[in-house]
């Protein structure tokens, strides 16, 4: 090592002692730089999987389905700016609700998520979820088996606060097939 004074004489005990001291801080400081790289890349992977929610599926515009979807969009869309919320949730429209929002913003500003999501549910919601559900268990009957009979049955009572047990019971009997509801008396 040359003599940065010049001299030509070597380097002293205490210069080789400071020289070694330097380089092992470079060495630790470098180190530990890397664990803090190693740490925050596994802060920063952890963060991406836990922070993605499922993509949504397509919305067509099919009746009865707008309230769910938007509630998935709400959730893929959450931490975005609202004006790209809004161009993210028209990626995922699909058929007669693709076709409507071509029409709609062609003549009207949609500036965010918000206010897409009010358009859209007033556009797709039934006008009236309890009347219309009221007009299908007037003209409800089981076609098919007893298990999807129920289970529509339950999604048609749910949007009808107002009925009775009495009344679902009533109903219920007047629903199924004769010979079902035959051989379900019979049994009680």
């Amino acid at each position: 090592m040359a003599d940065p004074s010049g001299s030509g004489a070597p380097p002293s005990v205490a210069d080789w002692t400071q020289l070694m001291a330097f380089v092992q801080q470079l060495g630790d400081d470098l180190e530990k730089t890397k664990d803090d790289l190693s740490r925050t890349k596994h802060l920063v992977a952890t963060k991406d999987r836990a922070a993605k929610p499922n993509k949504p599926s397509l919305f067509s515009g099919q009746s009865g389905t707008i309230e769910a979807w938007c509630s998935d969009m709400d959730a893929y869309v959450s931490g975005s700016e609202p004006a790209a919320a809004c161009r993210i949730a028209c990626i995922y429209l699909d058929g007669e609700a693709f076709t409507w929002w071509q029409s709609y913003s062609a003549t009207t500003s949609v500036p965010d998520w918000d206010t897409l999501r009010t358009c859209l549910i007033r556009r797709f919601n039934p006008l009236n979820k309890v009347q219309a559900a009221c007009n299908k268990l007037h003209s409800w009957r089981q076609l098919k088996d007893v298990g999807s009979f129920n289970k529509t049955l339950v999604s048609i009572v749910m949007d009808t606060p107002d009925i009775t047990e009495s009344e679902k019971i009533d109903r219920y009997s007047h629903w199924l097939k004769r010979a079902i509801w035959e051989r379900l008396c019979i049994r009680t």
